[in-house]
């Protein structure tokens, strides 16, 4: 097996965010000590210690024992890693996405039905989404004076200090200060400090109203000792459901601002699911997708782009396509599918089963992949294929002749990491069919952004897709951010096609380089598009010198036993 880096990986938690939720979980469910002891630098390494060793014990399940191994099938060795892949994903990766992300997903397709969630839980997604974003400028407004303070403290020691200098005598340095403009920095210091990171439900009384506030209060904010019974990854974490930790009455911590939206959106999905408003959530969130997609995709072809959105191939409505996209030479069929991952079991014949059942089902990626196929398989015959919009009106034709500049993509609204990063794990199809391209909407969203950020268009687009259908079964990734983050670090994802291995692992570090364009956005260091060779080492010799990693892990073990 080979390894593609871009730079060293840092050492820590391996999956952080979720693990220090685990860690809030726990305590929440569990009672103040009465006599704390110091949490200090030794306490927390043991503490790491302890939350890898508690992850990594879901992951060795699926490993069999020395006696176990003779006598394992080739199917066996396909169920297992699926499951385990699916099982890792699932519960060890919140949702990647930035506050912005967030908060456009809640617009979209929670607020529709603020109107039931009022009812339920006494406060609408549009009004705890208001408050979210005031806790994050009011977050933001207290770093930059935290950095003011730091700036301006420095300046007026500068000042009094060149006063000396300059021979002046105390008083007289002190009156200088005193003129300065730093005095008047000084004076808008935020005079508590150690409020920074904790939510006052005073001030969110005076801002939202009681009703308001306390409704938000009464859903978002846990208290220590006051949570159920939490000791499972698999569980539902009380710290997630309830992101403000209360430290004492009327004041809670937040120690992640985007936990607030990530749990707007947890919370009323649950509801709407349980709730009579479920049907109706469905269809909606199905629309809402397909309008989205467009909206993305549109930014990307701009005018030159003709997009063709709820068509059919007969004029009797039969045989639906999401969006077709006319580009220059090219057809993008691109088909939708809203429904989230299902979760896995922990036993591996029953998950895999219950995997690829959902992968299978009407709402899944063989399905998208199904319906986008069938123009391909109809080109490929000779035949035309002739659309129509929903008022049964013709509006474009995809000729044979199309067929080799014709791509298809399947989009989903929720991340279904390495089964949609890796397709040939669940995904049928004959030999001469290509596979689409899978991705969820927030790491669409968070391409077209870099790539609108490079300046590129379309054609880079085109460029990536004809490479990245070749990886499927090749490259190791858990994320389509690493192998876009690859494309981008090295020019092209040439490399991985052209690697003599049976299985390439990519450093997860490769999606870095999307953060670092956000926060370029944000107004911090620009990125700069510099190209440069990848970095390629065997992973078995390294193993083998002992200078790689002290410990391989789950996923490291779980890449190999695909085939070196």
């Amino acid at each position: 097996m080979t390894r593609f880096s871009s730079d060293h990986e840092e050492d820590g938690l391996m999956s952080p965010l979720k693990q220090m939720y685990f860690l809030l979980g726990l305590m929440l469910s569990t009672s103040e000590p009465e006599n704390p002891a110091r949490f200090g630098p030794d306490e927390w390494r043991r503490s790491v210690e302890l939350l890898d060793s508690i992850f990594n014990s879901y992951a060795w399940m699926y490993f069999p024992s020395e006696e176990e191994l003779p006598g394992l099938s080739e199917q066996w060795r396909k169920v297992t890693r699926v499951a385990m892949l699916a099982f890792l994903h699932h519960f060890n990766t919140g949702i990647l996405a930035s506050v912005e992300q967030l908060a456009g997903r809640i617009r979209r397709y929670i607020s529709p039905f603020d109107e039931r969630l009022k009812a339920e839980i006494g406060v609408s997604a549009s009004e705890a989404l208001a408050i979210a974003d005031w806790i994050s400028t009011s977050f933001q407004t207290a770093a930059d004076e935290l950095v003011e303070a730091r700036r301006a403290r420095t300046a007026m020691l500068t000042s009094f200090e060149r006063s000396i200098m300059a021979g002046r005598n105390l008083d007289e340095a002190m009156r200088e200060v005193a003129r300065s403009e730093h005095r008047s920095l000084s004076n808008e210091l935020p005079s508590r400090p150690e409020d920074f990171l904790k939510v006052h439900l005073d001030a969110l009384i005076g801002h939202f109203g009681p009703t308001t506030a306390n409704a938000y209060w009464n859903s978002f904010v846990s208290k220590r000792g006051e949570a159920a019974d939490f000791k499972y990854l698999t569980e539902r974490n009380p710290a997630e459901e309830r992101p403000l930790f209360q430290v004492q009455d009327g004041v809670a911590f937040c120690p992640l601002v985007n936990a607030l939206y990530s749990a707007i959106l947890t919370v009323a999905e649950d509801r709407l699911l349980a709730s009579e408003a479920r049907e109706s959530f469905l269809r909606q969130r199905d629309k809402t997708l397909e309008r989205e997609v467009e909206e993305v995709l549109s930014s990307l072809f701009g005018e030159l782009g003709h997009f063709y959105a709820g068509v059919f191939e007969t004029p009797t409505l039969q045989y639906e396509h999401d969006l077709i996209v006319r580009w220059e030479d090219y057809v993008f069929v691109v088909e939708v599918k809203s429904s989230p991952p299902v979760e896995p079991f922990r036993d591996p014949e029953k998950s895999f089963s219950r995997l690829k059942r959902a992968f299978q089902s009407d709402r899944g990626l063989q399905k998208a992949f199904d319906q986008g196929n069938r123009i391909r398989r109809q080109l490929r015959s000779g035949e035309a294929v002739h659309l129509y919009n929903s008022e049964r009106e013709h509006v474009t034709t995809i000729e044979p002749t199309e067929l080799e500049r014709t791509r298809l993509i399947c989009v989903t609204r929720d991340d279904f990491g390495p089964l949609a990063v890796n397709l040939s794990l669940l995904l049928e199809k004959d030999e001469e069919d290509p596979y689409p391209w899978a991705v969820n909407i927030l790491d669409l969203h968070t391409l077209v952004d870099a790539w609108g950020y490079f300046g590129w268009g379309a054609d880079q687009l085109v460029r990536y897709l004809d490479l990245r259908i070749d990886l499927h079964g090749k490259v190791f990734a858990s994320d389509e951010l690493e192998i876009a983050g690859f494309f981008i670090g090295h020019g092209g994802l040439e490399p991985l096609v052209a690697a003599e291995a049976d299985l390439i692992q990519l450093a997860s570090n490769y999606s870095n380089v999307f953060d670092d364009i956000y926060w370029a956005r944000q107004g911090g260091e620009e990125v700069i598009y510099a190209p440069t060779e990848p970095f390629m080492e065997d992973m078995n010799q390294q193993m083998l010198r002992g200078d790689g990693e002290s410990e391989s892990t789950p996923e490291d073990e779980a890449a190999r036993e695909s085939g070196e």
